[in-house]
């Protein structure tokens, strides 16, 4: 399926052109990355896809529908974010109002009171570090990561106490405890994750 096409997208600046006749799509489950010198249209793109600049010609479909045109937070709200290599946080702002305020564009219409929002990031929050604490409780666990939203969760655990047999129990038994205490939608994907390192010294 693809989930995200453009069509001869075009842009001038001026007599410049900085993008010309680009075609692309990329499908479900895949990867792209986009490379190439400076100055060749890569971030010019970006911002035509997302929504900060307008084409001069062409057209973008996200999930088989136009996008051309539409402004970036109608993009964002149809499930296209965009980062930038130098981030703008709100300083007199906690880590979590900044992460809440982002997640006004991430949450169901249907929630229109920005209480609710708040409330439901602050469930979704608690569910990771449920997911965490459960990881976290069993011996030989050096640290934890929810990813994906809640649906993947990597466990790192200390190589000297854990063999190789012994995360492949360990992992079902963490998998297990998952089903039993936590409530959650689909299923979570369990991975540990043992490193081994040897240090020897030439003298």
């Amino acid at each position: 399926m693809r989930m995200l096409e453009g069509e001869k997208v075009t842009k001038f600046f001026g007599g410049l052109s900085a993008v010309f006749n680009v075609d692309f799509h990329i499908n479900q489950d895949e990867i792209v990355g986009l490379i190439g010198p400076n100055g060749a249209g890569k971030t010019t793109l970006f911002n035509l896809i997302s929504g900060a600049h307008i084409m001069t010609s062409g057209t973008t479909k996200f999930k088989g529908k136009d996008i051309t045109g539409l402004k970036p937070n109608k993009i964002c709200k149809r499930g296209i974010a965009r980062t930038f290599q130098l981030i703008k946080l709100f300083g007199n702002m906690t880590v979590f109002d900044n992460v809440y305020l982002a997640s006004l564009f991430g949450l169901s219409e249907k929630i229109k009171k920005p209480e609710a929002r708040r409330e439901s990031l602050e469930r979704y929050l608690q569910r990771l570090e449920a997911l965490e604490n459960v990881a976290n409780s069993f011996s030989g666990v050096e640290k934890s990561y929810a990813i994906q939203a809640g649906r993947e969760i990597r466990i790192m655990v200390e190589g000297e106490k854990v063999s190789d047999d012994e995360s492949v129990i360990l992992c079902r038994d963490i998998a297990k405890k998952i089903e039993k205490e936590l409530a959650y939608p689909g299923q979570i994907k369990v991975m540990v994750i043992r490193e081994t390192r040897t240090v020897d010294y030439a003298k």
